[in-house]
């Protein structure tokens, strides 16, 4: 579509939904590139919200804000270069851009909200930015191409199932002095290693025995290990065994659940067909076990 001013907008700082609909001819479906006007401050909530034949957008230097699902649904977008000048960036703002290969996350950034690149599963790899100190939960969730995450110094908090579902990972690179987060052949740790966030897919094969520093395994972090066999998981880990955490380990036939586990989350075995599990009579992991369908024998 042609270039379109400022002035044609119905708010001087914000695009809106209805602006990308009037501006568009009414074509928002069938649109494939749209140019914001220069001068324009924030793209509003949802305002290219199921243009699903969008390929393109050019973001201007004035921008400083993107708006809560902004792109959400644009199953065409392919890129997107997002200026310095954008400073927040709300949650959902590019759920199920499925096409989207690669984005600039801009250096202003402080923190990469919920869902923000949920399902976005033409995703490869992902730098995120030094001040950014936060990325909260299913920010990169069922990326499905994602092969590589960079994450810096900043980062201190990492949200639940921040990068579940995205089983085709091949490396994590955590700054050396990240003061929360370690990665260790190709397992990412909180620092004091208590609580193991995300095991790379191919990172462990056959039997793995969970170190026994470890108290909680976080949701996903499991998730998609298909060479994955065996697991010891210690007695240490009285805290939680989390959401999802060993989903799709089909080739999981044995694991050994620690006596005193105190919450086991929801499928968090699922897909693992072959599975017996070696329990404590009497402990939550048997009672677990028997809620769930999974075949269990007795400690010694």
């Amino acid at each position: 579509m042609s270039e379109q001013k400022k002035s044609d907008l119905e708010s001087s700082a914000v695009l809106t939904w209805k602006d990308v609909d009037r501006l568009s001819g009414g074509t928002r479906e069938t649109m494939t590139s749209f140019t914001i006007p220069e001068g324009v401050t924030s793209v509003g909530s949802n305002a290219f919200a199921g243009c699903t034949s969008l390929i393109s957008v050019t973001i201007p230097s004035s921008l400083t804000g993107i708006g809560h699902g902004a792109f959400s649904g644009c199953t065409a977008l392919n890129s997107v270069t997002i200026p310095d000048s954008v400073t927040s960036i709300a949650y959902e703002a590019f759920y199920g851009c499925r096409s989207l290969t690669s984005v600039r996350i801009p250096s202003g950034l402080t923190e990469i909200r919920w869902k923000t690149f949920f399902l976005c599963s033409s995703l490869t790899s992902v730098i995120i930015p030094e001040n950014v100190t936060s990325i909260e939960r299913e920010a990169f969730a069922y990326c499905d191409s994602l092969t590589s995450v960079t994450i810096p110094e900043s980062v201190t908090d990492i949200g639940y199932y921040a990068f579940g579902g995205c089983c085709s990972l091949t490396e994590i690179i955590v700054a050396e002095k990240n003061p929360s987060y370690c990665s260790i052949d190709g397992i990412l740790l909180n620092k004091s290693k208590t609580s193991l966030l995300r095991c790379l897919p191919n990172a462990v094969k056959g039997h793995y025995d969970i170190p026994a520093s470890i108290i909680n395994i976080r949701e996903g972090a499991f998730q998609g290990c298909t060479k994955l066999t065996r697991v010891m998981i210690p007695d240490s880990v009285t805290n939680n065994i989390g959401y999802l955490a060993f989903y799709g380990c089909t080739k999981l036939t044995s694991v050994n659940f620690p006596n005193h586990v105190s919450h086991i989350g929801d499928g968090a075995f699922s897909g693992c067909e072959q599975l017996i599990g070696t329990v404590q009579s009497g402990s939550y992991a048997e009672n677990y076990c028997k809620r769930n369908n999974i075949k269990y024998i007795y400690s010694l």
